[in-house]
């Protein structure tokens, strides 16, 4: 894909990584929309996050990274569990 956007221009999501950047982050930004929206993210606690000193910021960035991690561990574990031949 890459070369192909080379030849004939971006191709957007399957582009070179500089050029879906872009792309990428506004699927965020539509995500974090649309979590507001449906209130999975209460709108005090993303201002809260906003108003935080830039230590503090980092530190919360730190830690919903982390969990982020470990969320992602434990749903490939249950994937793996399931996939197990039963015995038997």
């Amino acid at each position: 894909m890459p070369r192909l956007a080379a030849r004939s221009g971006p191709l957007g999501y399957f582009g070179f990584a500089t050029e879906t950047a872009p792309i990428d982050d506004d699927l965020t930004i539509r995500a974090l929309l649309r979590q507001l929206n449906e209130q999975a993210i209460s709108r005090d606690v993303l201002r809260a996050f906003v108003d935080l000193s830039p230590d503090a910021r980092w530190a919360v960035d730190e830690m919903i990274l982390a969990v982020a991690a470990a969320a992602a561990v434990a749903a490939a574990d249950r994937r793996r569990h399931h996939q197990r031949p039963q015995v038997g």
